[in-house]
């Protein structure tokens, strides 16, 4: 007993958080963090801070009632250890000095590089205006581990590559200049419970042997794909894709499998193929896109077909397939959903079985607040 009263001690120490309470306009940010010991939480003072900061131990930064509002070719965060860093309850506001910065700039207003890092219930938002792919809110590299849950991000998205893990889960994720979620080179992922909307590129791309799992999420409104997986193993099941500008879900070379998926007017494609690509596409529902079913390829001549074998359902596209056979088990009828209107997407129709999103419930959900206030 002894033992264990002398070891809770020792956390509670370890764990002490260092507060400074109302505003203190003497507060230095980085010099807390600098005087701080391993373990620590900086409660930042209410106020706004402008200079950018590194984190190099494992602390947990409490933003409260603070914003850090940065203007810099440096990230506003860039975390400099391997150690847990967890960021919560902080309003970011960046913007770069360089107007037009190269891919290679790596400009992002939090930058982990073989870290560790959790962010909850933070908003981040770009405030130049203007065009440019090339800045991110979130970039993590170097076999970062990644974990971000119920934040807002607004006019960049989140780049995750190198063999780095992430986990997006239950954030709200808009009006990106480029990708929304960005998944690359031998890294993997798992996004889920997302609303992902107004993307100017990809709302979510997969590329260079990513691995992905996309699970209930509500896509909606982006400019190109809504999902493209270029040369990736991906799952996505039980998502709304609605109203992509390009394709729905776009499948390279990679291995998909795509399941339990509603997909509404899409522009060009609710699913566009690669010839190579190897897949597994099962109980989803196609309506209302320019094309239900497209082959794609840089080469494609309009000769040649792909056989999708699984049992899906397409209804109301002005074309249900294009370069592509559907397996006699497809069902061509209204799905009728239960109140589209208010995000219930589950079906009526009795022929579609059980087929469509296996969890209308949580769509629902990210619905309801897409329109009580999200999208605006």
């Amino acid at each position: 007993m002894k033992q264990s009263l002398q070891f809770a001690t020792l956390w509670l120490l370890s764990a002490i958080t260092l507060c400074a309470q109302g505003k203190n306009t003497t507060f230095n940010l980085q010099d807390a963090i600098d005087d701080a010991s391993r373990g620590d939480t900086i409660v930042i003072p209410n106020g706004t801070y402008t200079q950018p900061i590194i984190i190099d131990k494992n602390l947990t930064l409490d933003g409260k009632d603070a914003t850090l509002e940065v203007v810099s070719d440096l990230p506003a965060i860039k975390i400099d250890t391997s150690k847990l860093v967890t960021l919560k309850n902080l309003e970011i506001r960046y913007k770069s000095e360089n107007p037009n910065p190269r891919e290679s700039d790596n400009i992002a207003a939090i930058y982990c590089e073989g870290g560790d890092l959790l962010i909850e219930n933070s908003s981040v938002k770009w405030t130049r205006k203007g065009w440019n792919p090339n800045i991110y809110a979130v970039f993590a590299t170097d076999q970062s581990t990644l974990q971000i849950k119920g934040s807002l991000f607004d006019g960049f998205g989140i780049y995750i590559m190198e063999k780095s893990e992430g986990c997006v889960e239950d954030c709200l994720i808009i009006n990106s200049e480029a990708n929304g979620i960005w998944i690359r080179r031998k890294s993997s992922g798992v996004l889920r419970r997302n609303i992902i909307a107004r993307s100017k590129w990809m709302s979510v791309c997969l590329g260079y042997r990513a691995e992905t799992v996309i699970d209930s999420n509500l896509i909606i409104n982006g400019k190109l794909s809504g999902i493209e997986s270029l040369d990736s193993t991906a799952t996505i099941c039980n998502n709304l894709i609605i109203g992509t500008e390009s394709d729905g879900i776009k499948i390279g070379v990679g291995d998909t499998e795509m399941a339990n998926n509603v997909i509404l007017r899409s522009g060009k494609a609710g699913v566009s193929i690669h010839p190579k690509a190897l897949f597994d596409i099962e109980e989803n529902v196609i309506v209302d896109n320019n094309v239900g079913f497209r082959r794609f390829s840089p080469d494609y001549d309009g000769k040649g077909t792909i056989d999708v074998n699984g049992k899906n359902l397409v209804y109301r596209n002005k074309t249900q397939s294009k370069g592509v056979d559907l397996s006699s088990k497809t069902i061509e009828v209204n799905p009728e959903f239960t109140d589209a209107d208010a995000g219930l997407f589950s079906l009526e129709s009795r022929e579609a079985g059980k087929m469509g999103l296996t969890d209308s419930e949580i769509i629902q959900t990210l619905w309801k607040k897409w329109e009580d206030g999200a999208k605006n």
